[in-house]
């Protein structure tokens, strides 16, 4: 259910406009099908995206939450009067009520809200047993694997099962991570320019990560948009 139902291309588009594209590696520092470094902004998936559609879009959603999502969160924060807009305060609402894990809380009750959360991801998951379930469930995971599996067509799913989690979990993390891109669409452009300058500043030197120091030559610094012009893009505009 639900094929075809998210664009990742918008979240690498955000990306490029605020200069926060990830570097790429076209294979993996563990073994793992994909990896997002947060610390230095680098991202690790298979170039051969025909063959691994959800993979990429998986490991793009987690760079753009670290890159866009959470830096314009925690300018907020930083307007120490709280006189937020209601664009600015629709956004930090949804933020806290959609992922409480991910984003701190400001004026909520943040033990609140993560037993909602979890009550709803209960009810989503249903009384499967999830494998690896601490990890699959995590509110990261929840996202990328949202994102992921929503982005292709079922067919098209490498082994076509998703820890046999519930049918409506992928689709409605991918749906909240949507809206919560509108609300952030909607914020000024000038907090959100300089919570991405503050991200900038923040991230490190990959060069001299010592995790990507034998790995650090076969690392691209140019990461153009990878779903551009490719058949999942195709396929969404059809």
């Amino acid at each position: 259910m639900a094929d075809n139902l998210y664009k990742p291309s918008g979240l690498f588009e955000e990306m490029q406009k605020r200069n926060l594209t990830p570097s790429y590696g076209d294979f993996s520092v563990t073994g793992a099908s994909g990896m997002y470094i947060p610390g230095v902004n680098v991202l690790f998936a298979p170039e051969d995206f025909a063959g691994t559609g959800t993979t990429l879009p998986h490991e793009v959603a987690h760079a753009y939450v670290s890159n866009v999502l959470q830096p314009a969160y925690m300018e907020l924060g930083n307007k120490k009067s709280r006189n937020w807009s209601k664009e600015e305060k629709q956004f930090a609402d949804a933020a806290m009520k959609m992922f409480p894990g991910i984003f701190k809380s400001f004026f909520f009750n943040p033990k609140e809200r993560k037993e909602d959360f979890e009550k709803s991801k209960a009810a989503l998951v249903g009384d499967r047993k999830v494998e690896d379930a601490r990890y699959r469930l995590s509110q990261d995971e929840l996202i990328g694997f949202g994102v992921g599996e929503s982005s292709v067509p079922y067919v098209d799913r490498p082994g076509k099962i998703d820890y046999n989690v519930g049918g409506h979990l992928n689709p409605t993390m991918a749906s909240q991570l949507s809206i919560l891109t509108e609300l952030y669409n909607k914020l000024p452009e000038e907090l959100k320019q300089k919570a991405a300058e503050k991200r900038k500043a923040s991230i490190g030197d990959y060069k001299e990560e010592k995790r990507l120091s034998k790995v650090k030559d076969e690392v691209s610094d140019v990461f153009e948009n990878p779903f551009k012009n490719t058949l999942l893009d195709k396929m969404l505009k059809d």
